[in-house]
């Protein structure tokens, strides 16, 4: 699939998000409900491969940013990584298809997931996902900066709510 097919299935994800689960970002939940509401729907998008939620394996070890020293599965201190919403195949590392980070705005503590989806994507790391999506959740629309081959691409766009019938 292309970064354009990825960019259509989460267009067609957030639409649903703001057609069925406004109420979430009109009542300012948390991230994480956000995110998996969305995931919810990227499972529609995407029904060969598995959408999950702040996985964090590449195989049976944790998923590490590089130069960082190995962590314990139960690492409080933010070494290993659990990306907001992940579309792959978890048998098939040749199957990361797009990783996604989830902010709210207001929320300016972009710093790590930027970094996130540059080593992410990265076509030289370990995961080598297609393409990143960094998402900016506002109550009416969401921006949606994109990451290919390592880096964040010059291009951003704008999801908007659809008008009320």
């Amino acid at each position: 699939m292309d970064l354009s097919e990825h960019k259509k299935k989460l267009e067609n994800a957030v639409t649903s998000l703001f057609k069925n689960d406004t109420v979430l970002l009109e009542k300012d939940v948390n991230e994480r409900t956000i995110s998996a509401r969305l995931a919810h729907y990227l499972v529609a998008e995407y029904p060969s491969l598995n959408v999950d939620c702040e996985y964090n394996r590449k195989g049976d070890e944790p998923k590490r940013l590089p130069r960082e020293e190995p962590t314990s599965t139960n690492d409080a201190s933010g070494k290993t990584i659990f990306p907001d919403i992940i579309v792959h195949n978890r048998g098939d590392d040749s199957q990361n298809e797009v990783v996604i980070e989830i902010k709210k705005d207001g929320n300016n503590d972009t710093e790590r997931d930027f970094y996130k989806l540059k080593s992410l994507t990265s076509d030289s790391g370990s995961y080598k996902y297609r393409c990143g999506f960094h998402l900016t959740f506002h109550k009416n629309s969401v921006v949606v900066d994109t990451y290919e081959n390592g880096q964040k691409s010059a291009e951003t766009f704008t999801i908007s709510k659809p008008a009320e019938d």
